[in-house]
Formats: C-alpha cells, sequence, structure tokens
C-alpha cells in the first residue's frame, strides 16, 4: 500500500547503471534449483530433463505443457492462467469491435478507446501536455509557491504529489472512510532497494534510466540537464527511504501495528507543518474529518525536514520526473511504443500486441465499471452466478466444520471464526445492480467530435475525484464491490468487508466450466475460492473480526500458537532454492502460502464425503492450474511478490497432506516426501 498514482517508472542516472545489462543475467545457471526444479522459468525444462511423480509432481504432471508453451508477442507468460489472461484480452477487444454500443455508458467506453486509436489528434499533441505540467512546476521559485501551486491548481492539472493520500475503509471502525496519508512514489519501488539492489531491482535501474532520460529530451531538456534531474531525483528519494516501509514490511503479519497510526485533525495539522498536504484534501473536497491515518510518521517528519527552499530543486525535478514517467503511455505513439517496449523488458515479453488490444485494455483500465458492465452482460447469465455460489457455500460450509473439529484453538476463538464465516459477505462474478458504480456526470468529447484523449483523461480525473470525495462522506457500504473488477482474472478476499469476491473473468475457459469433472472443478475453481476465504485467517486476515474491525479476538494463547505455524511455513520456503544462490523468501509469501494449503485442507475435507472420488484427477488437475511458463525477468519479478512460484505452490502444498501419500505411494527418500513431524498442517 503506497497510495500514489500508478507508479509507471523507476530511476537511476545512466552513469549508476553503465556495465549491468539484461544479456549479464542470461549466464545463470537455472537449472540448479533444490529440492526441485524451477520448471516454470522459460528454459529450465529440456526434452531430456527427467521426471517422476513422486520426487518433483509439478513437473511430472506438467513437462509436456511447458515444452509445448509458447509465450505469445507482446506477453511474458503461457500456461493455464496466462492463457486465461490472453482469453480474456480478445474477449474485452471483442467488445469494441463486434457491435456498437447502444446504451450511454457503452458509448462513453467505445469513445475512450477510440480516442487512444486516435493517433493523428495524439501525434499532433506531441508531449505538449506533459510540458505544460513541466513548465509549471519549473517557473516555482520557492517552497511557498510550491505550496500554492498545489493547493490551488485543479488536481488533474498537477504535476505528480511529492506524497501519497487515499481514502480507505478505517481499520478500528469499518462502517466509516479514513483518510490515509503516506509516502510518495519511489522509482525503484520497494524502499530496500536503496540499500542494495536486488538482481530485479538492477534491471529496472537499467531500463527505466534510458526511457526517463529520452522522455526527458522530448520535453526540451539536453542531456546533461535531464541525466541532472535524474540524479536529484534518486539523491532525494535515498535520503527518504530509510523512513519509509520496505516491501518486506509490508507483507509481514504485524504490518497493521506499524501503519495504524491514528492521528487527530488537530496533531496532523502540527506534524505536516509547511507540507500542504491537507490543503492539497482541501481542494479535492475531501471533508475534514476527525482523526487521519498517517501509515509512516518518520517519514513525514523526514520530509518536512526537506520540504524547504534548500531543497526545492530536488523536490521540483523530483515531480517532474515521476509526471514524465507516468504520462509516458497516454503521449504520442513513439512515446508509447518505446514506453511499452521498456515495460517488456521488465517483464521478459517480445514484440507488442495489436494498436486494438492495446486501446481496449486501456478502455479497461480508465473505463473501468462502464466495460465491465458490457463484459459481463455479453459473456456471463444468472445461472453462472448461481453455480459458483454453490460452489462457494459448499467451501464455507467445509471450513466450518474443519474449524469445529480444530484442537490447536480455544473455544472461544473457533465459535468467533465460524461467526467471521457466517458474516462473510460473498461478492459473485459480477454486482447484481450497476448503477451506483456509474458516473452521472462524466462526459467528453469524443475523437469524431475533435476531442483527445487528454481531454478525457482529464474529465475523468474530476469525474472520479468529486465521486471518492463524495463516498468518503457517507457511511460505508459492505456490501459494495470495490477493488479487483469484474473483468480482472482473479479472486480476493478483503479484510475490511469481510467478503470474499470471486470475480467474473476467472470463471470461463479451462479455469471453470459448469461440465468439468467434480474433481476438475474442485482443484481449480473450488481450490481458488478456498484459497481467498482462508485469507480470513491468515497472519494479516485473522487480525479483522466478522464485521472487517482491526480487533483481537483470538485468545493470546491460540494466536501464539498459529504464529509459530506460519514462522514454520516461512522457515520451509527459505531452504528452497530456485536455482544456486536464488531462494524463495519466506518471510512474504506466508500468508499466500497459508491460505493454499488451507484451500486444499478444506478441498479435501469435502473429498472426504464423497464416495468414488477420483483423487489422482483432483492432484493432477490441480498441478495444471498452476502450469505456468515465465519468461527469466518475469520469474524475477515473481520473486518479489508474496506469491510463491508456480512449481513451489503446488508441490509444497500436496506433500502436506496424506491423501497425497496414499494416492501415490510417495515414501521416504522421494523428493516429494516430507517427515510428517515437518509437516505444516495449519488448518
Amino acid at each position: 500500500m503506497k497510495l500514489t498514482k500508478r507508479l509507471m517508472a523507476y530511476l537511476l542516472a545512466l552513469s549508476l547503471v553503465l556495465g549491468l545489462s539484461a544479456a549479464a543475467f542470461a549466464e545463470t545457471d537455472i537449472t540448479t534449483g533444490s529440492p526441485w526444479l524451477a520448471s516454470s522459468v522459460q528454459g529450465a525444462v529440456k526434452e531430456d530433463t527427467p521426471t517422476s511423480l513422486k520426487d518433483d509432481f509439478y513437473l511430472y504432471v506438467n513437462k509436456d505443457s511447458l515444452l509445448s508453451y509458447e509465450i505469445e508477442p507482446g506477453y511474458s507468460s503461457a500456461g493455464v492462467i496466462p492463457q486465461r489472461n490472453i482469453d480474456n484480452d480478445r474477449d474485452i477487444s471483442a467488445l469494441f469491435t463486434d457491435s456498437e454500443p447502444e446504451s450511454s455508458d457503452a458509448k462513453l467506453a467505445k469513445d475512450m478507446y477510440d480516442l487512444f486509436l486516435d493517433w493523428d489528434s495524439r501525434n499532433a499533441q506531441g508531449v505538449q501536455p506533459l510540458k505544460e505540467i513541466a513548465d509549471a512546476v519549473e517557473k516555482l521559485s520557492s517552497i511557498e509557491e510550491m505550496s500554492e501551486y498545489y493547493a490551488t491548481v485543479p488536481y488533474e492539472l498537477q504535476a505528480i504529489l511529492p506524497f501519497g493520500f487515499a481514502p480507505i475503509v478505517d481499520y478500528n471502525d469499518s462502517s466509516a472512510y479514513i483518510m490515509a496519508v503516506g509516502s510518495g512514489a519511489l522509482l525503484l519501488d520497494d524502499s530496500a532497494e536503496y540499500g542494495e539492489l536486488s538482481e530485479f531491482g538492477a534491471l529496472m535501474k537499467e531500463v527505466w534510466s534510458e526511457f526517463t532520460l529520452y522522455i526527458l529530451g522530448r520535453l526540451g531538456y539536453s542531456e546533461e540537464e535531464a541525466a541532472r534531474k535524474l540524479s536529484n531525483c534518486f539523491e532525494l528519494e535515498t535520503a527518504l527511504a530509510p523512513y519509509i516501509l520496505t516491501s518486506e514490511e509490508y507483507n509481514e503479519p504485524d504490518i497493521l501495528d506499524k501503519i495504524n497510526n491514528v492521528v487527530s485533525l488537530a496533531e496532523f495539522e502540527k506534524m505536516q507543518g509547511n507540507v500542504p498536504i491537507l490543503q492539497v484534501l482541501d481542494l479535492c473536497g475531501y471533508e475534514r474529518k476527525e482523526n487521519l491515518i498517517l501509515l509512516e510518521p518518520a517519514w513525514l517528519e523526514a520530509f518536512k525536514g526537506i520540504y524547504d527552499d534548500e531543497h526545492l530543486t530536488l523536490l521540483k525535478d523530483y515531480v517532474i520526473v515521476h509526471s514524465a514517467l507516468g504520462f509516458g503511455e497516454a503521449l504520442d505513439r513513439e512515446c508509447f511504443v518505446k514506453y511499452m517496449e521498456s515495460t517488456n523488458v521488465l517483464s521478459g515479453a517480445e514484440g507488442l500486441l495489436e494498436d486494438e488490444q492495446y486501446a481496449a485494455q486501456y478502455a479497461m483500465n480508465t473505463m473501468y465499471w462502464q466495460v465491465s458492465r458490457l463484459y459481463c452482460e455479453r459473456y456471463f447469465t444468472p445461472q453462472d452466478k448461481q453455480n459458483v455460489s454453490d460452489i462457494i457455500h459448499k467451501v464455507l460450509n467445509a471450513y466450518a466444520e474443519m474449524l469445529s473439529g480444530e484442537d490447536f484453538i480455544s473455544e472461544q476463538t473457533k465459535q468467533k471464526a465460524i461467526e467471521k464465516l457466517d458474516n462473510m459477505v460473498i461478492n459473485v462474478l459480477y454486482p447484481d445492480d450497476w448503477t451506483e458504480y456509474l458516473s452521472d456526470d462524466l462526459s467528453f468529447a469524443s475523437a469524431s467530435e475533435g476531442g483527445t484523449l487528454h481531454e478525457a483523461l482529464l474529465a475523468l480525473t474530476r469525474s472520479e475525484t468529486k465521486k471518492s470525495a463524495e463516498e468518503f462522506s457517507e457511511p460505508v457500504d459492505r456490501y459494495k464491490w470495490s477493488g479487483l473488477l469484474p473483468t480482472t482474472v482473479n479472486a480476493f478476499y478483503d479484510p475490511t468487508a469481510n467478503s470474499v469476491n470471486m470475480l467474473a473473468a476467472f470463471c470461463r475457459g479451462e479455469l471453470y466450466n459448469a461440465d468439468m469433472p467434480l474433481e476438475e472443478q474442485y482443484a481449480k475453481i473450488g481450490s481458488v475460492v478456498a484459497h481467498e476465504i482462508s485469507h480470513s485467517f491468515d497472519g494479516i486476515g485473522s487480525q479483522f473480526d466478522k464485521d472487517g474491525n482491526y480487533s483481537e479476538w483470538w485468545t493470546e494463547e491460540d494466536r501464539a500458537a498459529f504464529d509459530a505455524k506460519i514462522q514454520k511455513i516461512a522457515d520451509y520456503a527459505d531452504t528452497i532454492y530456485c536455482w544456486d544462490g536464488t531462494h524463495i523468501n519466506g518471510s512474504i509469501i506466508t500468508g499466500e502460502a497459508c491460505a493454499d494449503m488451507g484451500a486444499m485442507a478444506c478441498m479435501l475435507h469435502i473429498a472426504k464425503s464423497i464416495e468414488g472420488f477420483d483423487y489422482d484427477l483432483f492432484f493432477r488437475s490441480f498441478a495444471e492450474l498452476w502450469s505456468y511458463l515465465r519468461s527469466y525477468n518475469g520469474f524475477l519479478s515473481r520473486l518479489k511478490d508474496e506469491h510463491p512460484p508456480e512449481f513451489y505452490r503446488v508441490n509444497a502444498t500436496v506433500q502436506q497432506f496424506e491423501e497425497f501419500y496414499d494416492c501415490y505411494g510417495v515414501e521416504e527418500g522421494d523428493g516429494m516426501y516430507l517427515a510428517p513431524e515437518k509437516r505444516i498442517a495449519v488448518w
């Protein structure tokens, strides 16, 4: 949670990255993993790579698929879930090419699509929208003028802010919103990178340094001026990084204790000093409530110390650089192509998609609810919604039975856990009523009417800011959809709403259809639903009660016992090497690994009551679900993520359960064997 505008790029001056290149990474021997091959990395599996069901279940099930996959141009991975994403992109593109829009909402989405493709207009405008922002910042001659700029210039016309804010559900009172304030964007994304660069951090430096210099050059800065701005921006961030929580810290179970710093409005006015945070919130129309959450108090104190005339040049260069990077996708064609080529290097993708595919993605990412409605009305029926809902309720009932039989937690904690299940909000596929998700006041000129993409984005920002400020003053509706969209191939659990959200785009193709064998349904859609529900009892989710309030409802003894199990997950993951010198970071994957294990326990609990259940089909289908081929750079990025690599989340999950050993006769000495005393039975 960084609470900043979308981070488009990362920085270092070119002089700091000479000698680091993607070619150097290719020298790594990716076939030295232990105890399993990192077979989801492109190139790790060969025709002659030996397989054994009892030594590496993931590889045994998926070898042929991994060898057959070809990563499509413009994408960085292939596999069951990646293919669902690719097919989903095509489904969304078809919304704009197969028929003409009928409703006003559909027309707005189509207009944004057309404006993205209006290269004549975009090329004629060039980098002028960005240059106007940079020129306005360059004219600021004092810190007072900078504060005045951010307090008075319309929000949609401003440069990227040097701090972040967002209205969130109050952790302590889930019926109300509270404003959270935190640090601005870091060009290397993770503050830990400013101490010791990771391999992926070094790659980001190289890629985004080149892109940043290009954009600044297009704005009219000389090579020397551009390099100086990059260096100044990095100097400012280096000074602030020690006071900003790392990505690893944000994934630790005690993160809420660190960030839930509630301060009164009066206290915050004193704490912000001359930094115009409250003034920007006033400008955006947000009500001044009694309290705020200051995510990183040490950051604000450090930032206040450099928000002065002495550091004005650094501050100006920071906001110009971040604004330049943030505009890369929406400028002329040359900028857009260079931006996409840069992101491709980081993800490991090669080649570009068709313009129409990018336009559809852009329309979805900006006009998200309008496109979501079109998508769901075309591709889903009420019966689909009912089928998935039935599976979710079956999983909820299974968890209640499992919790009732747990012996490591007290009756008091068990009852509260079951109450949490009983009060869980279930969002299936798409909202029942679309009207409250759409903006009545949003309008902009289409391409045929002489409108431009830039003008449409300004109108969209104005509308979204106004709607956000209005909602901020209202009570929280736990039943309202928020977060990821129905068009996203994903699912999630929201602890502040105590809701499980199974999104429409995930429930298609190889991931789910009503004609699948029961065992395959349970291994795929069932395990994903159970995974998300398990998050309500993981290191973070277990700190929220049935109403979504941050509350300790566990006994002290129960919490200690649970924490010991979580630590066991981290310790085990730390022993898994993807290749020599690169191991899985156990401290950041505990939540996801815990949810994987909880999901497997839940589905196996259900299987016990089904006569003739085909465990072989179930386990193989689970391994197929995570059949994934990633580029090397894409895999490096994955190692920074809280989700474990796919080969790990299959092998390390199934080896925890006796049903797997019984099904395949895995014994001591086999690569898939884990001694009973070392197994991590979280639930």
